[in-house]
This record gives C-alpha cells, structure tokens and sequence, in this order.
C-alpha cells in the first residue's frame, strides 16, 4: 500500500512538472507551457510586454476648448466623432464607427468650468436673503451688475447695511420702473425719522459662465417682502440660466466644427 501511494505520488509530481510553465532561456519573461491532449486550451496575450500596444486607447478630460482642439489636431483620424452636449461640454471618439464598426476607446473629452462669479448668482437665484445678507452680496458682486449703475447699487447696499434698527413698510411703484420701500427708522423709543430706499424691479448682469468663454447679458427679476418690520430680498434667474448656457455650447461647438466638424448634439449610449 505504501509502495502504491509512494507510485500514485511520483505520478502526480511528474505530470504537474510536465505542463508546469517553464521560462524560456535567454527571455525569462516569455513562458512555455505544455497543454495534454483533451485539456482546456488558454491564450495568453502578451500585449503588454509589447513595446506598443495595438490600439490606441484612453479617456482624456480638458477643461479648456484650445487645449481640446489641439489634441484632436495631434491625434487626426478620419474616423472621429464630435458629440455636444447643450451644457458645453463635448466628447470626440477617435476610433468611431466609420466604413467599418469602431471600438469606441479612444476618446477625449471637453469640460468645460463653471467661473466663481456664474456659481454664485446662479447658486442664490431664488433664495430669500435677510437685510444685512443682501446688502453684503450686492457689494461682493457689484461689478458683474451692469443695471442699475454701480453708485445706485453702492447707495442701496449701504443704506441696508447702515439702518439695521428699521421697520419696512411697504413698497410703491413709481414710474422709472423702481419701487420706493418706505421705512421708519427707529431713533428713539417714540417716533423717528422717515426714509425710502429706492429699489429697482430687475437687475441686469453680465456673467461670463465658463473659464474662458464669452460674457452674457442675464435679466434677474428682483422682489422683496415686508413683513412684521422685516424685509427679504431675492432675485430670480429663471430661465436665463439655461438660455446663456445654451447659447455658449452653441458657440463653442462652433468654435469645435470650423476646425473638425461636423459636432453633433447628443451622446454615444
């Protein structure tokens, strides 16, 4: 019995050796190995010891619209595909489906970056800001406000961030398309002195989107509330927000089609 296990045991060591990968001499990253007749055949692709590899591949992301161009420009393939999307952005598959089926792997990509000023104004369009907030947002934003001019907006955000012991009245429309917010300052404990601040029904802004892009005109309505001696303000974008957008992705692919049209609106699935 023990002579038995000792042969089935020798067997077995033999039969590993034999189809165990050997090195071949001289090139001790290539393996041979020896496959029995009725075993499962593996390939082995040895593409990545290659010194290319066969296909071009890879995702590149840019941020801006020149440095996208010019990879496409160093690329060049006849078999490319410019797909847009209507936020700007953009993405061009070098191996697309041509004459032939394409792998679709190869692929560079436009993003394009939202600036600091159109992430604020976007960001707080609708929302309700208190007295002392709404003054110190239109001086940190004062320069992207084309109307009404600079000294009117300067004169209204320190008005507001001044008379903070004030009771708000109400609003009365006057015939250059501002409103007068009447107030009563609180100077002492009985009466005190009367004012108005004169506030206009819209704003118009000019907001540059992207890094790099191109300045839009954007209409914000502009409302505020009276309430128990208290005013809110807020502004409302509505739908310019998408029109300006629209309008850039517009031109960018543009911009993308003059040099390696045609751009198409849409997106591989």
């Amino acid at each position: 019995m023990d002579n038995l296990a000792e042969f089935y045991g020798l067997i077995r060591n033999e039969a590993y050796a034999a189809v165990r990968p050997q090195p071949i001499e001289g090139q001790p990253d290539v393996l041979t190995i020896v496959v029995p007749e009725g075993f499962e055949l593996k390939e082995f692709d040895l593409e990545q010891y290659a010194a290319n590899p066969r296909l071009a591949s890879g995702r590149f992301t840019f941020t801006r619209v020149q440095s996208f161009l010019d990879y496409i420009a160093e690329i060049g393939s006849t078999e490319r595909r410019i797909f847009a999307t209507e936020q700007g952005a953009m993405t061009c598959f070098f191996d697309a489906h041509g004459a032939l089926p394409g792998w679709h792997q190869h692929l560079a990509e436009f993003v394009p970056t939202e600036t600091p000023s159109w992430k604020s104004w976007v960001a707080a369009s609708g929302r309700w800001f208190t007295q002392a907030e709404f003054a110190e947002f239109l001086e940190d934003r004062i320069t992207e406000i084309a109307k009404p001019d600079g000294a009117t907006l300067h004169t209204i955000a320190t008005t507001l961030k001044v008379k903070t012991n004030i009771d708000f009245q109400s609003g009365i429309s006057i015939h250059s398309g501002q409103v007068q917010l009447v107030y009563q300052e609180q100077v002492d404990a009985g009466a005190g002195a009367k004012g108005d601040i004169a506030i206009p029904e819209a704003l118009t802004l000019v907001l540059t989107p992207y890094e790099g892009g191109e300045p839009y005109q954007a209409e914000a309505r502009f409302r505020f509330r009276a309430n128990g001696g208290k005013a809110t303000f807020q502004y409302h974008l509505g739908d310019e927000i998408t029109r300006i957008q629209r309008e850039e992705a517009t031109r960018l692919a543009t911009v993308v089609d003059e040099k390696f049209g045609p751009v198409l609106f849409g997106a591989k699935r």
